[in-house]
């Protein structure tokens, strides 16, 4: 794979040099762009520059797998630079969230992905915050977002806001896109790309491919989900999910791995799982706090979280539960 990333690595970077030595109004990052689609806008789309920013990120984790050690250097080199040109424009822009491209205009799209699954703002990100809540009020109530129409719901547009709910700790955000999908799925539950509020598809029937993989990764990542270098364990699982739900075969970035939640006892959660050579994180469902770790080498975070050396087996944990708000 290492060749065909490099060719487009060196595209991007020569498509940055260029508007920089041109100086450019919006210097370091990629020229307009006119999808006819997405968007729906001839400009600079923001977007463009989040995948191509995770892009140079790839080709230097490939690099280095490959051990190609000049190529993962000069990678590594411009995905800082990108990210830091990405930040000041954002600064630029004056927009309280993240507009759809730099030039303030077009529809909400590639802007969505810049939480998940690019990451090229963190999760804490306030702009994230902002933009999830603007996108998501012309369809309150639903879990879903619009595209076009306020009456036109979109699937897969809201699992990347609710992939960034899911890693800045508000797994209830990302529980109530996968109720909205749900609800609005066809009577075999194939998911839709866009559908009307009644649940009419029009003529753009499920199943959707993309759609149906959103949601197979949310559900992953609600129950293991990599993080840089370790293994979070329950992001988006509530404290009923604690009662023997179960991941087969789950593929992580550290190889594959089953994961079993279960509550023995109403006072104790134990996790049990096919071990992996690294750390492991379980975030303590709402609703709960952890009190006291029973596994060896395990240890409470602020009653939030609990942690496990590597190559753990089994986290066992005391809880209390927290009177409802």
């Amino acid at each position: 794979m290492l060749p065909c990333a490099e060719r487009a690595y060196r595209w991007i970077r020569r498509q940055r040099g260029y508007s920089i030595s041109m100086r450019l109004p919006w210097a370091g990052l990629l020229p307009y762009a006119d999808p006819r689609d997405g968007e729906l806008v001839r400009a600079q789309l923001v977007g463009n520059d989040a995948w191509a920013i995770a892009g140079c990120r790839a080709v230097t984790e490939l690099a280095r797998m490959a051990s190609n050690d000049t190529l993962a250097r000069a990678a590594d080199t411009t995905y800082g630079s990108y990210r830091a040109s990405f930040a000041a424009a954002l600064v630029r822009t004056r927009s309280a969230d993240v507009p759809p491209s730099w030039q303030g205009v077009g529809r909400d799209w590639g802007n969505a992905a810049t939480g998940y699954p690019t990451r090229v703002l963190e999760p804490s990100d306030p702009r994230l915050a902002k933009l999830a809540a603007r996108m998501r009020a012309s369809a309150a109530g639903t879990g879903l977002v619009t595209c076009g129409s306020s009456d036109s719901l979109h699937t897969y547009l809201g699992a990347d806001l609710a992939q960034w709910s899911l890693l800045a700790g508000r797994p209830v955000e990302a529980r109530a896109w996968l109720a909205g999908v749900l609800a609005h799925s066809s009577s075999t539950l194939g998911q839709a790309e866009a559908l009307s509020r009644d649940g009419g598809f029009g003529s753009n029937l499920p199943p959707h491919s993309t759609a149906a993989a959103a949601l197979v990764d949310l559900l992953r990542n609600m129950i293991v989900c990599e993080a840089d270098s370790s293994l979070e364990i329950g992001l988006g699982a509530p404290l009923e999910w604690w009662r023997g739900t179960a991941l087969a075969r789950a593929p992580t970035r550290f190889g594959l791995t089953t994961v079993r939640l279960e509550r023995p006892a109403r006072d104790l959660l134990r996790l049990r799982l096919e071990p992996l050579p690294v750390a492991v994180r379980v975030r303590v469902p709402d609703g709960a706090r952890a009190v006291a770790a029973v596994s060896e080498g395990a240890r409470v975070v602020d009653g939030r979280g609990v942690e496990a050396p590597r190559s753990a087996r089994e986290i066992s944990f005391r809880v209390v539960e927290e009177p409802k708000r």
